[in-house]
């Protein structure tokens, strides 16, 4: 990567054979001119023009991106230091599912929600598959995005899956290109109860309708229903399989 300094005094007359002294740090890490982690800085002139070029190398490898580069200007009399990010794109996402029911269980419907986020924690937009060993499944993967509404890009989607008992599943990511990580989903379940609200957006003089679905044999459960963190009634619940 390449960098142009310039110093100039007060009166806009330049820093001449100014001493430059340069530092790439990397995600909390710093780098010299080859990118290697010595924490070297690289040393410099100013040139009659007052300017400088500052050449380095990013490291290899990367996690979060979150770089910047310190310039530190000194003519003997004065000591100086500028800084500002460098701007890196990495191929990567931090993606997160949250199944609606709390998890996934096998042979029911579940709906999960996920959130796409950059390395730096930004919203994210995406569009993939899910991977059933290895193999993609018609279920269309995608973010919320709205170009007249800007404000709903959070980085936030859903998705429907009946997951297979013993099988896989991974998000693959189509778009943003170049993506090769594959993003597991949460552990499967061949017990437990999977909930649902039919309706996203309920007016307030309208029922909220919850579905509330087990595997085909009796289970108990405690069912609650909160206000702003507060419990406003509870009651036991015992689902039996339906005669066929």
């Amino acid at each position: 990567m390449l960098a142009t300094c310039e110093a100039l005094k007060t009166d806009n007359t330049a820093v001449k054979n100014a001493t430059v002294i340069a530092t790439v740090n990397v995600d909390g890490v710093a780098y010299d001119v080859e990118g290697q982690p010595t924490g070297k800085s690289l040393v410099l002139k100013t040139d009659d023009a007052g300017k400088v070029l500052v050449k380095f190398k990013l490291p290899a490898k990367i996690e979060v991106g979150q770089a910047n580069l310190a310039v530190n200007f000194s003519d003997g009399a004065n000591n100086e230091t500028l800084s500002r990010s460098i701007p890196i794109v990495l191929k990567k996402l931090k993606v997160e599912f949250f199944p609606e029911g709390g998890d996934l269980v096998v042979g029911l419907p579940n709906r999960v929600y996920f959130q796409a986020r950059t390395t730096l924690g930004k919203p994210a937009d995406l569009k993939g598959a899910i991977l059933e060993d290895g193999k993609p499944l018609p279920v269309e993967v995608a973010t919320l995005n709205d170009e007249k509404e800007p404000g709903v890009n959070q980085g936030m989607g859903r998705f429907d899956i009946t997951p297979k008992a013993g099988a896989k599943y991974e998000l693959r990511v189509d778009s943003p290109v170049g993506i090769e990580e594959k993003y597991t989903l949460p552990a499967l379940r061949e017990d437990g109860v999977v909930l649902s609200i039919a309706d996203g957006v309920v007016k307030p003089d309208q029922p909220i309708k919850v579905a509330v679905r087990a595997p085909s044999r009796a289970i108990s459960w405690w069912v609650c229903i909160a206000a702003a963190g507060c419990s406003t009634r509870c009651a036991w619940r015992r689902a039996r399989p339906r005669p066929r």
